[in-house]
């Protein structure tokens, strides 16, 4: 299960940094939004898909170690990142500050996933 789980977080990382590198620079292009929601969308399924693996794998005591915990905290951030974007399209009288808490957010959801995948990788003593 450890493949599954480190494939599908490995490939989540990838597809939310690309969407991160889309609204970055390609911002002042026609599609740069559809695209940016779509890497979004598919980047949380990948965290809930690895995050799911690993818990069907585990007998018990899911959450011993902080890379357990550190995983809950950028599964929550993944989730929340995205409907903040989406918030600031629905009260557009406070985009602003949704727009500003959803790049915090997305920026901490990556950096905590960078954290935590040298985490996992120490734990499975491969680094």
């Amino acid at each position: 299960m450890f493949h599954f789980h480190a494939g599908f977080m490995g490939a989540a990382f990838a597809v939310l940094l690309s969407g991160w590198l889309v609204a970055r620079y390609a911002r002042r292009r026609r599609w740069w939004l559809r695209v940016h929601r779509g890497l979004a969308y598919g980047g949380v399924f990948m965290v809930f898909a690895g995050f799911t693996v690993m818990s069907l794998g585990k007998t018990g005591g899911h959450f011993r170690v902080p890379h357990a915990w550190l995983g809950a905290a950028v599964l929550a951030l993944a989730v929340a990142t995205p409907v903040l974007g989406n918030l600031q399209f629905v009260f557009r009288e406070k985009m602003k500050g949704i727009r500003a808490a959803h790049r915090f957010s997305g920026r901490v959801t990556l950096g905590l996933m960078g954290i935590n995948i040298f985490s996992g990788l120490r734990l499975a003593g491969l680094l």
